[in-house]
Formats: structure tokens, C-alpha cells, sequence
């Protein structure tokens, strides 16, 4: 059976009411400057639908089996029958999937991918049970804190929960980046989650910078987005070079520095200069450490290179979309963390 995502009433929260003065100000300030206002509410439906309702779809969303939550699909965007199919015709893609428990060989020795994982979400989009006031730890990252192709009970956050005994609060927004996760604890976090008893971060790859844009659509007029900008063309083909001992270094732009530059070589450089995502990162950080002083909550920071080892030479333990970690480096990562949480919490 099919179920038709619905957006959820956001207007049932007060979202100024968690803003601290000096936010309130800022929107104020902002305002000056528009005849058109900013409606938060409106933010938090543009969040929902950029990343929920357009990267599940709808033909995926089953009735789910835990009351607990709202919504259950067997795919998710990375992670579905056209990108399985792609994996499947790569022999060295099949034998890690078989390796890792998620292909098998059908009666007519044809490979095929296992339905061994299921997203749960809630009302709002996030893979976790509704929110309820009962004591939680939150979350915040991107796919590999979401956990992409590994089943529910699988993903580190839901480990953690499991054996500190609290809810989970699973915030990890796939394919984006940390300034993202930012906006939400800076506008809403307050809001929807209750009893926070801690926030972890994991930190996504330092690139990925995020940004509202538009299009027109004959039918549905005006519609708003957040766009994830790390994958642009611009970014990967511009007109700039590179250090090739590094992913993320001084950009070179071809101009001198007194002409005129384009467009694409001034987003790329916005977006993938070292420092520029430095400062990127450091300041989204900053904001969610705000959150947790406020709150008077403990706040644990990991990096999914250096602590996850996502990624490293000689790791086959990945998840069912062989990109992102597996059963395996999910439940190490998780009882670190455990550990790390549990001194804290004692204090």
C-alpha cells in the first residue's frame, strides 16, 4: 500500500519564540530592506520538501511497520533500483555487495539486491521515531549520520539510543552539508525537539555549501528550494586549477587579479576554496555549539574521514549503495561514542 506524503502543519510552532533577540533583530533588520517578508514557518515547509519529499518518492512509501513512525520506504535516493542495477553490472560492485550481505545469485544465477533495508521516517522527514517530550539525544550530519543503505536498526545514532537508553532524535540530512544542519538548529531545533540531553555532530565533507533558489513552473508558479552546491559543473569543470595533492586548496583562478572574473569561477571559489570552507564549517559549528550552551547540553564532535574511517584504503565494509560505511564501522563508531556520551552524562 502507498502512502502519499503529506506536508505536516508547521504553523503549530512558534518558531520566533525560540529565536534569541539578536536573531529577532537580524529578521527585523532584514526586513527593512524587503517589501516581502520572511516567513519562517515558510523556511521550515521549503525544508521539508527539498529533503523529504523530493528525494523519497512517492512510489516508494509504504505503510510502516512501527507505529512509531509515519512514513517507510524500501529505497531512498541513493539507494534504489536504478542505482542497484548500475552496481550490479560492475563484477567488482556485485562481489562487495555479496560480501556485505546484500546481493545474491536467484535460481537463474542472475545477481540481485536483497530487501534487507528499510528507511523509517517521521511526520517531518527524519529518519527517527515522532517527536515525543520523552529524553532524547540529537543528531546532526549528512548521509553517513542519516545512514544511508543500512537498515534502520543498523545506523550508529539508533545504536547509541539503543544503549544509553534514550530516544533518538536523527537529524542527518543526506547529501548536505554541516552549514544546512546549522540553519535547522539555529531556527527550529528549539521548536520541535524536547528534552535534549545531548547533540553530536558528524561533520560532512567541508565542501558542500547550501543555498535557496527558484524556478517557474507553468502550473505551480514560483517554486522554492534548497539547492546543495558542491556538485555544480562550474565546481568540477570551471576555468581554475587545482593542487593535486589536495581535494580542497587555494583556488587558482586563470584572471589576473585585476580583471574581470566570471561567474563560475567566483562560485567555485566561494565553494571550494580551503579557506572559504573553513570558515564555512567553523561558523555552522559555532552556531550548534550556541545551541547546546543554551540548552546545557554536552556537545561531541566527530569527522566522518578521520573517526568513521569512511573511505579508507583497504575497508570493504559498506553499506547496500557501496558508498557509504557498513553494519560494521557503524556499530565501532557507535560504541565510541557511547563511551564518550556516558562520561559526560555522568558529570
Amino acid at each position: 500500500m502507498v502512502i502519499p506524503i503529506q506536508e505536516p502543519n508547521f504553523y503549530l510552532f512558534n518558531y520566533y519564540d525560540s529565536l534569541s533577540d539578536s536573531k529577532k533583530l537580524s529578521l527585523e533588520h532584514n526586513h527593512y530592506f524587503t517589501k516581502q517578508k520572511i516567513d519562517l514557518h515558510n523556511i521550515r515547509k521549503i525544508f521539508f520538501h527539498s529533503l523529504f519529499s523530493k528525494v523519497v518518492n512517492d512510489e516508494w512509501v509504504m505503510e510502516p511497520q512501527d507505529k512509531n513512525f509515519t512514513y517507510e520506504s524500501k529505497y531512498h535516493i541513493t539507494d534504489n533500483p536504478d542505482t542497484h542495477k548500475n552496481l550490479l553490472d560492475n563484477k567488482l560492485e556485485t562481489k562487495l555487495l555479496h560480501n556485505n550481505g546484500y546481493a545474491y545469485l536467484d535460481e537463474v544465477t542472475t545477481w540481485q539486491i536483497k530487501d534487507n533495508v528499510r528507511y523509517r521516517f517521521n511526520k517531518y522527514g527524519f529518519r527517527c521515531e515522532e517527536f515525543t517530550d520523552t529524553d532524547c539525544i540529537a543528531f546532526l550530519g549528512c548521509s553517513h549520520t542519516f545512514g544511508t543503505g543500512l537498515d534502520q536498526a543498523q545506523i550508529w545514532p539508533e545504536i547509541v539510543c539503543k544503549e544509553l537508553g534514550v530516544r533518538c532524535v536523527n537529524l542527518g540530512l543526506p547529501a548536505r552539508g554541516i552549514d544546512l544542519c546549522s540553519w535547522y538548529a539555529q531556527l527550529f531545533f528549539k521548536a520541535e525537539v524536547k528534552n535534549c540531553k545531548a547533540i553530536v555532530i558528524m561533520l560532512p565533507p567541508p565542501a558542500r555549501k547550501s543555498s535557496f533558489v527558484y524556478n517557474y513552473d507553468p502550473n505551480m508558479g514560483i517554486e522554492t528550494f534548497i539547492r546543495q552546491m558542491e556538485w555544480l559543473d562550474s565546481n568540477l569543470h570551471g576555468n581554475y586549477q587545482e593542487n593535486a595533492s589536495d581535494l580542497i586548496s587555494e583556488i587558482i583562478l586563470s584572471h589576473k587579479q585585476n580583471e574581470n572574473l566570471s561567474h563560475k569561477e567566483l562560485l567555485a571559489q566561494d565553494i571550494l576554496d580551503k579557506n572559504n570552507c573553513f570558515m564555512r564549517t567553523s561558523s555552522a559549528v559555532g552556531n550548534i555549539e550556541n545551541l547546546a550552551n543554551d540548552l546545557g547540553v554536552p556537545l561531541k564532535t566527530y569527522s566522518s574521514f578521520m573517526d568513521m574511517d569512511v573511505g579508507v584504503a583497504g575497508n570493504t565494509d559498506f553499506a547496500r549503495d557501496n558508498m557509504h560505511g557498513g553494519k560494521e564501522l557503524h556499530r565501532e563508531f557507535a560504541n565510541r561514542v557511547v563511551e564518550d556520551l556516558q562520561q559526560q552524562l555522568d558529570k
